[in-house]
């Protein structure tokens, strides 16, 4: 589509990534998919998309970077977009939802009729990846006990360590599932997944487990992890390690507290009150 190729020459001369520009370029052909192919948008169909998205779980600062590469989209093709004082804010629940340990234990067992559902769940369980850095992941970059995980967003990509079970999915995965091409997740014909499959095939788990809820998608499988990990005493200089953030900061925005335990842990640890 020209007006794609059109805003991906106009971000070249930007300081932007290959991974970066791969990124964006997926949401936009994701809102060309959803909208339909046009020779011109307007804010409408802006409004539109991003709204879809918000129903499928986009939220905080996600949705104010679809908005902003929809923006630049627009921009770059000198099609009509509100003036910047009308931005949309960030919005987000107080508390977002992220998979207890059990869920995921659940989410599992449940797919496991599903070959690449079930590895990327697993993967992301105990990578905690992103969506879009699963899809990331060759085959070719598959050493056990190690994978390659490219890291978006200005992180740290390199090799990950994994547990022998996983490795041994990886493998079995492999041989059921053969492509031609390098990528580790493919669908039934042998062709790369898309994020779209990915999330289809999420839901309708969550869905059949009844567990299914605002805000809850493959990013909440992520929040979990460093949850679960947190819980359990990891630093979160150690954290942001497994992970691959490049500053630790990150951590603070992903941990889950309750806050009604956070509130009896202060009572209890507090000096004044148990000084005795």
């Amino acid at each position: 589509m020209e007006a794609i190729e059109r805003w991906v020459d106009h971000l070249r001369r930007g300081e932007h990534t290959p991974r970066s520009l791969y990124s964006m370029r997926l949401v936009v052909e994701n809102f060309v998919r959803v909208i339909g192919p046009k020779e011109t948008y307007d804010w409408h169909d802006a409004k539109r998309f991003l709204a879809i998205q918000e129903s499928r779980g986009l939220c905080g600062a996600s949705r104010q970077t679809y908005y902003r590469i929809i923006k630049s989209f627009f921009r770059a093709n000198e099609w009509a977009w509100p003036t910047d004082k009308f931005d949309i804010p960030i919005k987000s629940p107080p508390r977002r939802e992220f998979l207890s340990p059990d869920e995921a234990a659940l989410l599992l067992e449940a797919a496991k009729d599903r070959p690449t559902v079930y590895l990327a769940l697993r993967l992301a369980i105990v990578l905690g990846s992103r969506r879009a850095e699963l899809l990331l992941l060759r085959r070719s970059e598959y050493k056990r006990p190690k994978i390659f995980v490219h890291v978006l967003k200005h992180g740290i990509s390199g090799w990950r360590e994994l547990d022998p079970e996983t490795c041994d999915v990886i493998e079995w995965y492999m041989k059921v599932r053969p492509t031609p091409s390098d990528s580790l997740l493919v669908d039934d014909d042998g062709a790369p997944t898309t994020w779209q499959q990915l999330e289809y095939q999420l839901k309708r788990l969550l869905n059949r487990l009844g567990l299914h809820r605002r805000w809850l998608g493959w990013h909440a499988i992520r929040r979990g992890l460093v949850t679960w990990l947190y819980d359990r005493g990891m630093r979160e200089a150690e954290i942001t390690k497994v992970i691959g953030w490049a500053k630790s900061d990150t951590v603070t925005g992903y941990i889950q507290l309750d806050r009604e335990k956070t509130e009896k842990k202060a009572l209890k640890v507090h000096p004044l009150l148990n000084n005795k």
